[in-house]
């Protein structure tokens, strides 16, 4: 069985290949004259083993030239294999020239072995540690092999000796030379611009064994962290950073992910998660201005968290006092001015930075007593004040002017949501043109994604409790509830599943059997029963679906079912949901009638399933109709995916849509399964829904095939 290893996934071998001469001594200590070893037996009996039982896809480049462009896609494994295994028992060029290739570019997780009693190997490379393997039995030595590989895993030292030498070299990032392809891009695209974040943790859970998977996984998770979907982002972007602890965006978006969550449960543990992110963005040796800026800018938002929280529970006749008279307010502030000045680009910070030197202004001059006991001379105080609002307001004013002829010519004159937003709340802290605010914040609404809106209402809310700035935000406000109800659904803040009271039942199992009699008896006679077509059967199954069902507890607790409509198992489970009352969703691979021929018509009873199945179309009690693609052909970037097809791919969207519902309705999801316990350990394949399932803690219930029909 594979060790479940999320930390590498892909492997590159460069060795010798097939018979090659080497120096080998004999019993007697002879050399032996024409001696051969075959490197070839090497891989099968040792290297693909020590792989495989890591959980590891490995390549070498014989397989590179059959597909065909070597040079081209050996540069590429070099470069971009989280793990390298080099095998230098004897003097070959090819050998010395990828090692050396991949010592210039990667600085860690470079594996080099050799065999006991071979020729010598370079003296440049004779103080660096090398893995021995068995000369006559190299499956010997494959237990010591992958403790050794394990090791070099879940090392974080570099191990190249150009890295060990220049500490100061920073090692090139992989995601230069790795991009998803053009069709996946494209339909994460579809899945952010529909708001399905379903579709995007399908698309995340396909990506898994491409060598382009972590840069799929981070289109993915920015995806999601637009859609306001952190749930999903945050077990996406946590995915990644498994995979490189170290990652500037992964570590900079979580951190804005449990700050986030933090602020909603303020669950301690967020908090310091939260804290850890950044921490390990702060340790790393070198960060570039850019992001320095952004990190001075996140440490900014954390004691402005801290700072809310200081006063936001208090009683409103103290709780503006509280707020001016926290050192969190000025120390925020000075966080966020800092990020603003290490990067004028950064109007976020300035913006930030101005709004909370702002709030401090306008309560100092409400509560002109508070203030006075907070300086020796409150007058001069206020006046330095205003005068370090009036020169950040231009500053942040020309940071954001300059930003839009850039970003017109980036986006060939395509308007910035982010950019919007920022334009509209810089106009709500300082102008006194009301119509002039609405306008801004109209179009800035109608541009950005649910989740930007949702942060910009938790700023517009803290200053209503504050009491500044009143007019202008009632206007934001008012555009607010009308964008709100311009938006076609709406992604929450996910809430404790622990707490769940009702119920989503998803079904997934077998269709009919499309088997002739004759067949179909010797099926049952090799005890394969899947789902025999006869009405004995059917109605077996029916009341099995129907009882699984009714031991869910109460049908008014069960916000609904969720199944596909093929033949068999699925339609039978739509019509028992229907009988008990419970609305059921319906899930479609792809169009209409394309699905209808291929998986719900059978030559013998083509008509029956029909009626069946349009009758289930139409029927008042389905509330959705989902459909998964426009037709029913795989992608061309998932058609070289192992074993996959369009049916097991609908099973595994189904599971993602059923994970989504229940951080959305905070409900407890079923797995009810209709199983012939067939194992096939195959994405999508009922077996590994149900592996997938137990791990996510969705609760299985399963229906045996010989149990339901019998012997």
């Amino acid at each position: 069985m594979p060790r479940n290893n999320p930390f590498v996934k892909n492997a590159f071998i460069i060795r010798p290949f097939g018979k090659k001469p080497v120096d080998m001594l004999n019993a007697k200590g002879e050399k032996e004259v024409g001696a051969t070893y075959d490197f070839d037996q090497v891989e099968k009996a040792l290297l693909s083993p020590a792989l495989a039982q890591l959980g590891i896809s490995g390549r070498t480049t014989i397989e590179l030239m059959r597909a065909g462009n070597i040079r081209e896609d050996m540069f590429h494994r070099l470069l971009t294999a989280d793990l390298v295994i080099a095998d230098l028992s004897i003097h070959n060029a090819n050998v010395y020239y990828e090692l050396g290739l991949r010592h210039a570019f990667r600085d860690k997780h470079t594996f080099m072995l050799r065999c006991e009693g071979l020729s010598t190997y370079p003296f440049d490379l004779q103080t660096d540690r090398y893995f021995v393997y068995h000369r006559e039995d190299p499956a010997r030595s494959l237990p010591q092999l992958i403790s050794a590989l394990e090791e070099t895993i879940m090392s974080e030292r570099a191990d190249s000796p150009v890295y060990q030498l220049l500490p100061n070299l920073t090692a090139n990032d992989r995601s230069r030379f790795l991009t998803p392809p053009r069709e996946f891009s494209e339909a994460v695209e579809r899945a952010k611009k529909v708001e399905s974040p379903g579709d995007l943790r399908l698309l995340a859970v396909e990506s898994e064994g491409f060598i382009w998977e972590i840069e799929g996984l981070r289109e993915v998770g920015r995806a999601q962290f637009e859609l306001n979907f952190h749930w999903g982002a945050r077990a996406t972007w946590e995915m990644l950073r498994r995979h490189y602890p170290d990652d500037l965006e992964a570590n900079l978006v979580l951190t804005r992910i449990y700050q986030r969550l933090f602020e909603h449960s303020e669950e301690a543990e967020m908090q310091a998660k939260s804290s850890q992110a950044l921490e390990r963005l702060r340790s790393q040796r070198e960060i570039a201005r850019i992001h320095r800026s952004e990190l001075l800018a996140l440490l900014g938002r954390q004691i402005r968290t801290e700072w809310i929280s200081s006063w936001d529970q208090l009683p409103a006749d103290q709780l503006r006092a509280q707020a001016l008279s926290s050192p969190l307010l000025v120390q925020a502030y000075e966080s966020y001015a800092d990020a603003f000045y290490e990067d004028l680009n950064n109007y976020n910070a300035g913006l930030n930075a101005l709004s909370l030197l702002m709030v401090q202004h306008e309560l100092a001059r409400a509560l002109p007593e508070t203030w006075q006991e907070l300086s020796d001379a409150p007058d001069v105080m206020l006046e330095t004040l205003a005068r370090q609002v009036a020169k950040l307001k231009s500053a942040v004013a020309l940071s954001l002017e300059s930003e839009r002829p850039r970003l017109a010519r980036e986006r060939q004159g395509k308007r910035d949501f982010w950019l919007e937003l920022h334009e509209a709340s810089f106009y709500c802290l300082t102008s006194t043109q009301r119509m002039r605010v609405r306008q801004e914040f109209d179009e800035a609404f109608r541009l950005a994604p649910p989740a930007w809106i949702e942060a910009l209402t938790e700023v517009l809310n803290v200053y209503v409790k504050l009491g500044v700035f009143t007019e202008n935000v009632n206007i934001a406000l008012e555009q607010l509830q009308r964008a709100r109800l311009r938006q076609r659904t709406r992604l929450t803040v996910p809430k404790p599943v622990k707490a769940a009271k009702k119920r989503i039942i998803l079904f997934a199992g077998h269709r009919v059997d499309n088997l002739t009699p004759t067949h179909q008896l010797k099926a049952l006679r090799r005890a394969k029963v899947r789902f025999p077509q006869d009405k004995a059967s059917l109605d077996k199954a029916t009341e099995a679906i129907r009882a699984a069902i009714q031991q869910q507890g109460d049908p008014s607790n069960i916000l609904f079912g969720m199944a596909g409509g093929a033949n068999g198992g699925e339609i039978l489970f739509h019509e028992a949901c229907h009988a008990l009352g419970i609305k059921t969703r319906l899930y479609l691979a792809g169009p209409r009638d394309e699905f209808v021929g291929q998986f719900v018509s059978l030559a013998q009873s083509a008509g029956e399933w029909y009626e069946r199945f349009d009758a289930l179309y139409h029927h008042e009690q389905v509330e959705e109709r989902i459909q998964l693609a426009d037709t029913l052909e795989l992608p061309r970037w998932l058609q070289l995916k192992p074993h996959y097809d369009i049916r097991r791919r609908a099973g595994l969207w189904m599971l993602q849509h059923a994970l989504v519902n229940r951080v959305l309705y905070n409900a407890e999801v079923v797995l009810l399964v209709l199983w012939s316990g067939e194992e096939l350990e195959t994405p999508g394949t009922l077996d590994d829904l149900m592996k997938r399932a137990i791990e996510k803690g969705i609760k299985l219930v399963v229906l045996k095939s010989k149990e339901v029909f019998g012997e």
